[in-house]
């Protein structure tokens, strides 16, 4: 009897990590999953990020594409009944393309991983986000792109009578390096979201990159990524008590250096 419960607990430690992470081992547990809401908040910026020499605007408009299936891609038989977008994240993750994204907190936003049934309420699967979001540094070099995907929904401290976020401005970012300055050159993304989905399953949210800058070479050594968002409605009730859970950062046939 001894024996069998000796060998329960790695078998009930391996249930609590494998859901949302094959990164237990490179990320803190503790880290967001504090029962207090507002402790959640994961608002990490790189400091390289600080050095922005400008700032390219482009508005997304109707080229926003707010299902997956939507997308123009040949083998979608092989989703048709992927009502959620689990297959399509998980064959689709940027972990499987370039393993270096694999490790650390933000790597959730690369396992495919969109849901996990978690007892406490910041989830193994993806980061929770306040208005002034996050950077990240890609390992690599982004040098060529087809399109972007994110997988998000709306959340609320519900305890604290928060009122989830309805609808959100969301500004999407990629940072190429000016080497003559080493400053960087930001070129965002805008798009509007309304109706943000705020229970199970986080709803596809993307784009063609040609569709909104044609064939331009701009994006050619992306070096680094960021999202931050503006609440539309409703406005802030209180601070913490809302968030936007990113779940998943998709950039499907993109080839990096």
């Amino acid at each position: 009897m001894k024996k069998w419960k000796l060998l329960a607990l790695p078998l009930l430690a391996l249930s609590l990590t494998a859901c949302g992470e094959d990164l237990a081992n490179a990320m803190d547990i503790g880290d967001y999953r504090s029962d207090v809401f507002s402790e959640n908040m994961y608002s990490v910026w790189p400091e390289d990020l600080e050095h922005v020499e400008s700032t390219t605007d482009y508005d997304v408009g109707s080229s926003l594409v707010t299902d997956f299936s939507s997308l123009d891609y040949e083998d979608y038989g092989a989703y048709a009944d992927d009502i959620y977008g689990s297959s399509f994240a998980e064959a689709n993750k940027l972990s499987a393309t370039d393993s270096a994204v694999a490790y650390g907190f933000t790597s959730k936003l690369y396992d495919g991983i969109l849901h996990c049934f978690d007892a406490v309420r910041s989830t193994k699967s993806r980061l929770q986000l306040p208005t002034e979001g996050f950077g990240y540094m890609f390992p690599h070099e982004m040098w060529s792109q087809d399109y972007v995907g994110l997988f998000m929904k709306s959340g609320a401290d519900t305890d604290a009578g928060g009122a989830h976020i309805i609808d959100a401005s969301f500004h999407l970012s990629f940072y190429v390096l000016n080497d003559n300055t080493q400053k960087f050159k930001a070129y965002q993304f805008n798009f509007t979201v309304e109706d943000i989905v705020s229970s199970d399953y986080p709803q596809f949210y993307g784009f063609y990159f040609e569709d909104i800058i044609g064939t331009s070479p701009i994006l050619q050594g992306t070096k680094a990524v960021s999202l931050t968002y503006d609440i539309v409605a409703p406005a802030p009730t209180a601070e913490g008590t809302q968030a936007i859970f990113l779940y998943e950062l998709l950039l499907p046939n993109s080839s990096w250096r």
